[in-house]
């Protein structure tokens, strides 16, 4: 009797010691799954905000072809800065629609005329998980226009004598011919002073063309006061990439 007790007991010890490990398997496997998910869905989210903020980067760079007739058209001398013209939010509100199109929201956001750089920071609109907050990313497009490479090229003018005054008659001669009684005299050296008095003309417009790789802008400048006059704009393919 003792020893089928001693038998059972054993059995039944063997059992619990079975169940328990069964037990921690599982709840290991469990915290594994669950671990192997959380990451899953971070590497996603993150993956996901990086690809938000390429696109809203991309987006704002491609702004540039349609908004460098007005640019330059507020450009009025050739030594003029056209960065200063341009804010930093430029492009912004097409930035701002891809990254909502793709679940998140545009923190950050420049547009660097100078450089030719949009630089963009994104963040997603939901958490990763209740531990961790939305997945963050940042991106830089390239216009793919380089106003550093920028240079004026005045066309060729044709340089002109500069004109000679008329000798005009003296006063006396004047007077001589038409005779004292006439007056004649007088009416000559009027005549001669009229001619000297003429103002000579004012210099000419010059064309002069802005030419900076797939940009070329050709402008005239005012003879008389040396502004800058847009006459029309030539935009080649500008093809926006991330750099960054």
């Amino acid at each position: 009797m003792r020893s089928v007790r001693g038998r059972r007991s054993v059995d039944e010890r063997g059992q619990v010691t079975t169940a328990l490990v069964m037990v921690v398997i599982l709840g290991l496997t469990a915290v594994a799954t669950l671990g192997v998910f959380a990451l899953a869905r971070g590497v996603d989210d993150r993956s996901r905000a990086q690809t938000a903020a390429d696109a809203a980067a991309l987006a704002g760079a491609g702004v540039l072809g349609d908004a460098l007739p007005e640019i330059l058209g507020l450009l009025d001398a050739k030594d003029g800065d056209l960065a200063s013209y341009v804010g930093c939010d430029l492009g912004r509100a097409d930035a701002e629609e891809y990254a909502a199109a793709n679940d998140a929201t545009l923190t950050a956001y420049c547009f660097d005329l100078a450089s030719g750089e949009v630089t963009v920071e994104v963040r997603m609109q939901d958490p990763v998980s209740d531990d961790t907050g939305p997945a963050e990313a940042g991106a830089v497009a390239s216009t793919g226009l380089d106003l550093g490479s920028c240079l004026f090229e005045d066309d060729a003018v044709e340089v002109q004598p500069s004109p000679t005054s008329t000798p005009t008659p003296e006063g006396g001669d004047g007077g001589g011919q038409g005779g004292g009684g006439q007056g004649g005299g007088g009416q000559g050296g009027d005549q001669g002073g009229d001619g000297a008095d003429t103002p000579p003309p004012p210099p000419p417009d010059l064309g002069t063309t802005l030419d900076c790789g797939p940009l070329s802008a050709q402008f005239t400048i005012g003879g008389e006061d040396g502004r800058l006059s847009l006459e029309s704009v030539d935009v080649g393919d500008l093809e926006p990439e991330l750099v960054g």
